[in-house]
């Protein structure tokens, strides 16, 4: 697994109101949701701007509370829709949401037994919702069908990586009897 340090993450999967991304850009986004793209080879919109100023009529800022979640975003599909995305932002633990991050873009390692408890944790809505907004970011709009393919293929590997670890054993079922 690449080693990353502190990251610029952005949580989720290909919103359906992609199209309101077109002239809008996300930015002063940091922390570790859904991965680390300091190393990657392209240009990104996304950075570290202590002074954003985005357009009210194009943007959303849904506070600084988190450092977990970008501060300006396009406007919401939904009013709460953001907040909601917030909250399950801020449910991932930063050494899961790496692993979910790099494994959707760079690797093929599995998530850990711990990591794939926390993301179900989080559940399947949240899930596809910070992939979805990861994607709206330009330089990832060109990787997101391998992107929502692999992050699928984490989320139904995780399910199966928790039940199977949640299940009793039949040794175990069979000496407990």
């Amino acid at each position: 697994m690449a080693s990353f340090g502190n990251a610029f993450v952005m949580p989720g999967l290909v919103l359906a109101a992609i199209i309101v991304m077109s002239s809008a850009r996300l930015s002063s986004a940091s922390g570790d949701i859904y991965g680390n793209y300091a190393d990657r080879d392209e240009p990104s919109s996304i950075s570290p701007n202590p002074n954003p100023s985005p357009s009210p009529s194009t943007t959303e800022d849904i506070g600084s509370s988190s450092s977990n979640f970008p501060d300006v975003l396009p406007l919401e599909p939904s009013q709460g829709y953001y907040r909601h995305l917030r909250k399950c932002a801020d449910e991932i633990s930063p050494l899961c949401a790496e692993q979910i991050f790099e494994g959707m873009f760079y690797s093929n390692e599995e998530l850990t037994e711990d990591c794939c408890a926390n993301l179900l944790h989080v559940g399947y809505d949240c899930h596809r919702g910070l992939v979805k907004l990861i994607l709206l970011e330009p330089t990832f709009k060109g990787k997101a069908s391998e992107a929502l393919h692999k992050s699928f293929q984490i989320w139904s590997k995780c399910v199966v990586v928790v039940h199977h670890a949640d299940s009793p054993s039949p040794t175990a079922a069979a000496v407990s009897n």
